[in-house]
């Protein structure tokens, strides 16, 4: 998520190259995409087995954490007011952290959901790019998958 701030921001809303945000707008929007999210969390919860629950729980935490560090502000206020927001190492560090721990989540998920209803074990895109693919001998591994790939898992 990037925020828009800087100085840049007030003269492209003057201008009608932008028009202002409304925190009702963001609302409405973020209740219109986690729509989907919360029935399908709803269900698992009316029809799940505890582990299922559990697991689905888990998920949504994850996906509200990730979604935590993904709206963090920059502690250098001055520096965003003037070029936007930027992220420090540690927020980048965090939200990677963040993103990994929701891929797990919902392959975890996926892998229970798989077994409880009887369907064969699967390896997932990510986790089979890290297993076919190992570290080159400068330590980096040209086969993972992309930041944008993992960002999809």
């Amino acid at each position: 998520m990037r925020f828009r701030a800087g100085l840049l921001e007030g003269p492209s809303i003057l201008l009608g190259l932008r028009r202002p945000i409304e925190p009702t707008d963001i609302f409405d929007w973020f209740n219109k995409e986690m729509e989907p999210v919360n029935e399908a969390w709803s269900r698992i919860w009316v029809i799940g087995t505890q582990d299922a629950v559990d697991a689905g729980n888990r998920l949504v935490y994850a996906c509200s954490d990730l979604l935590e560090a993904a709206s963090a502000r920059s502690p250098r206020k001055f520096v965003a007011f003037i070029v936007g927001e930027i992220w420090t190492r540690q927020q980048e560090e965090a939200y990677q952290a963040k993103l990994k721990e929701f891929s797990d989540a919902r392959m975890d998920f996926a892998r229970l959901m798989r077994k409880e209803l009887g369907r064969d074990a699967v390896e997932f895109v990510l986790k089979q790019a890290e297993i076919t693919s190992g570290p080159d001998s400068n330590g980096a591994n040209p086969q993972a998958p992309s930041r944008q790939v993992h960002s999809l898992l």
